[in-house]
């Protein structure tokens, strides 16, 4: 098992256990392929210094640090529609019919359980385990995302992507192609990680609306039985969010136009908004859940063509965007 090593930033003297922490793995990259995949992880970090807000690092480079670990695959890329077992490093397999990328679970954990693999910083070594945990996404602004990426695939335009199921005893990761922009993947992961919910809907009659307010356990996501009329019974959100005009102007508020179907619609040139707003559909749910406004990395779902995380650039909203540089700047 390797030691994983800090690529970024340099000259900071920083402990692991004090910064937000970005693990990049090589899957399915053979031991010539390296350079290929050190291409990725800078590309990676070029990505990360100018999207909004880790962007700042730049001012603040103590808060987060990226690393790469290098496991040499037997064969190049994820086995498509045959056998993985033992091909690659976590047996990478890609189904053409579905589009659907797997990673085995069982190696990702046996990989971060391993004492051999280290987190190394300076003349000091911190096995992977100590600063990962089981069952668990949001570990905030310490915490610690897994990133295992892979070759494009040939024939395939779109990024293949792939998420942890995450039982009570598997490590979070996120796994996806280097090709488009495929970056966003790691980035939405990097939410979740410190804090940040889900802010797409699902169909079903189990998903038109939450039992309670505990659905909407998240900075990004607020819980009301009845359309929203003001702002303070959300204050402990959002309010020091908003500017001073919207704090004492009625709020804009997007209520499902058919809460029957999941809204599946995204913005074709996803930006930004300056203003926060109360669109209903989130956490999974179709009503009575809001999030801030139509479209953001974190309403984008891996793996979901409907609602693609790396076909085209696709920002934090202003919430979520607040949020992480709220935490880590």
């Amino acid at each position: 098992m390797p030691a994983i090593k800090k690529i970024f930033p340099g000259g900071t003297a920083v402990s692991p256990l004090h910064t937000l922490k970005i693990i990049l793995l090589a899957e399915g990259y053979r031991a010539v392929d390296r350079p290929q995949f050190a291409a990725a992880c800078s590309e990676f970090v070029d990505v990360l210094t100018h999207t909004a807000p880790f962007s700042l690092t730049d001012l603040h480079p103590t808060t987060i640090s990226v690393h790469a670990g290098f496991v040499a695959s037997a064969a190049a890329g994820a086995a498509v529609d045959a056998p993985a077992i033992d091909r690659t490093a976590f047996d990478a397999r890609y189904e053409t019919a579905s589009h659907r990328l797997t990673i085995s679970q069982a190696k990702v954990n046996a990989f971060v359980e391993d004492p051999a693999t280290t987190l190394t910083f300076g003349n000091e070594a911190l096995p992977l385990i100590d600063i990962l945990r089981t069952g668990d996404v949001s570990m905030g602004a310490t915490g610690t995302i897994v990133a295992v990426l892979l070759p494009p695939i040939a024939g395939e335009a779109a990024t293949a992507e792939a998420e942890s199921a995450l039982g009570e005893e598997d490590y979070y990761f996120v796994a996806c192609t280097t090709n488009n922009l495929w970056p966003q993947v790691v980035l939405r992961g990097v939410g979740r990680v410190m804090g940040l919910g889900d802010e797409w809907e699902l169909d079903g009659d189990g998903f038109l609306e939450p039992a309670d307010r505990r659905a909407a356990a998240y900075v990004n996501l607020v819980y009301a039985a009845e359309p929203p009329t003001t702002h303070d019974d959300f204050h402990l959100k959002w309010h020091r969010y908003l500017s001073v005009a919207e704090r004492i102007a009625p709020p804009a508020v997007h209520p499902k136009a058919d809460p029957a179907v999941a809204d599946h619609g995204v913005d074709p040139i996803p930006l930004t908004p300056s203003t926060i707003g109360y669109w209903e559909g989130g956490g999974g749910y179709r009503t009575k859940i809001y999030r801030s406004a139509h479209d953001c990395l974190m309403r984008r779902r891996v793996g979901d063509s409907r609602l693609p995380l790396s076909a085209a650039p696709v920002p934090f909203c202003k919430v979520c965007r607040l949020h992480l540089a709220n935490l880590l700047f």
